[in-house]
């Protein structure tokens, strides 16, 4: 025997549950719902997925009268959206404990409040880079704060240097000088972001690198830019000069120019 399911779009049937066909039989979306006429439909095959688990306010006022009809007898595996709402609930509950692991392995926010760093994660947005790919280059300011959770970035300093051509004459060239790397659990950006300071450095992507990242625009945009960011400031540069690093490697991998001269 056929059955239906009433729903108000192909693929979204009833609000608030999403559907999926196993392995077994196939079924077909309808419009007009009500008469049930085979005017125009969607053929749905194993493994195919109809409905919603979230109505958008733009379906809600644009709602459209379909349903789902099974040609032969078929497995279907229901959603109820409750059940995913939890579930996207655990789900975000546990990576906002993961960044906030993260941040506190990175070095200048061991011992920051629980509060500010919860306040970061808000504004985390995860991005991959793959190898080779320039992050910032020397002389600019970098558009985010990262915190890198896998991978590496190597630092390179430009320098220009002379060559001596064959016709006697001298060539000045521009090369970069691998410094050191910025590795995971270890965060960058900050004083760049909050000063408006170019980098003194290149950043590469050694391999492929997964960074937890917050745009310079959400900072500024949610006013916290100065609450959150400053006591960072305080711990990385006085006001009148930028504290010097005990070594090069050490300034690599902080890659904040307050490591230079003010």
């Amino acid at each position: 025997m056929t059955s239906v399911v009433d729903c108000a779009d192909p693929l979204l049937p009833q609000a608030g549950s999403a559907t999926r066909t196993s392995h077994r039989g196939r079924s077909r979306t309808l419009a007009d719902a009500q008469s049930h006429r085979h005017r125009s439909f969607t053929l749905l095959r194993p493994w195919s997925t109809f409905g919603t688990l979230e109505v958008s306010a733009q379906f809600q006022l644009d709602p459209r009268e379909f349903s789902v009809v099974t040609e032969e007898d078929c497995e279907i595996l229901k959603i109820p959206a409750k059940n995913y709402a939890k579930i996207k609930l655990e789900k975000t509950k546990f990576e906002n404990k993961q960044i906030v692991k993260l941040i506190r392995k990175c070095p200048y926010y061991e011992e920051w409040p629980t509060l500010s760093i919860h306040e970061l994660v808000l504004l985390i947005r995860w991005r991959k880079f793959p190898p080779g790919h320039v992050i910032v280059e020397s002389g600019n300011i970098i558009s985010f704060v990262a915190f890198i959770n896998s991978g590496y970035c190597n630092i390179y300093k430009p320098i220009v240097g002379l060559v001596k051509l064959q016709s006697k004459k001298v060539k000045k060239i521009r090369k970069l000088v691998y410094m050191g790397k910025v590795k995971e659990m270890e965060s960058f950006g900050e004083i760049s972001v909050l000063l408006r300071v170019p980098f003194t450095c290149t950043v590469v992507t050694g391999n492929e690198v997964e960074m937890a990242v917050i745009e310079d625009k959400d900072l500024f945009v949610k006013g916290l830019s100065l609450k959150v960011l400053v006591p960072i400031a305080g711990t990385r540069f006085s006001p009148l000069r930028i504290a010097a690093p005990a070594s090069c490697l050490e300034a690599a991998a902080s890659l904040s120019p307050e490591h230079q001269e003010a």
